[in-house]
């Protein structure tokens, strides 16, 4: 796997996390786990043991060993399913669902710019979608606030009886 590499970084510089993109899913290697959920390495090994001894996931399916510079043998990298992984109960094993806190959850790699900005809208609309406020603005946790600041967004952006939002669940806002 030669995957371009990707650098996120939280917004006050403390967490900085390179990223292997590739095959439609991410890499981590454990030291990078440990950064980004803020735990001990031992922690993220002993977890992951677990993942692969209990049979919640295939290890070889799931982990890719590479050369990277700097070491002299290969490294584990693991997928997004392993990074994200969470116990499944039985009720959700036998129909055949993950682990993740929301049932209605969907994997989706970001196709371009304006797949993104879909997305983006969407997040910003879904406090006046579910009745929580009349106006985008009126929600003081949306990154809009931040959006807007930076000059990205118009503070009265979704604002009007004629707004067609055109993203959203199924395409409905």
């Amino acid at each position: 796997m030669s995957a371009p590499v990707q650098i996120y970084q939280s917004e006050d510089g403390q967490t900085r996390v390179e990223v292997r993109v590739g095959e439609d899913t991410v890499w981590l290697r454990q030291e990078q786990m440990s950064e980004l959920f803020g735990r001990e390495r031992s922690v993220i090994t002993k977890h992951l043991r677990n993942v692969f001894k209990e049979g919640e996931l295939d290890e070889k399916s799931n982990v890719q060993n590479l050369h990277i510079a700097g070491s002299d043998r290969p490294v584990k990298f693991y997928n997004l399913d392993v990074i994200i992984n969470e116990r499944i109960g039985p009720s959700r094993r036998a129909k055949g669902e993950r682990g993740i806190w929301q049932r209605r959850f969907w994997d989706h790699l970001i196709r371009d710019e304006a797949d993104l900005q879909r997305h983006v809208d969407y997040t910003h609309y879904n406090p006046v979608k579910h009745g929580h406020v009349r106006r985008v603005a009126d929600w003081p946790y949306s990154s809009f606030h931040r959006d807007v600041k930076l000059g990205l967004v118009e503070s009265d952006w979704a604002c009007g009886e004629d707004f067609d939002a055109g993203f959203g669940e199924r395409g409905e806002v």
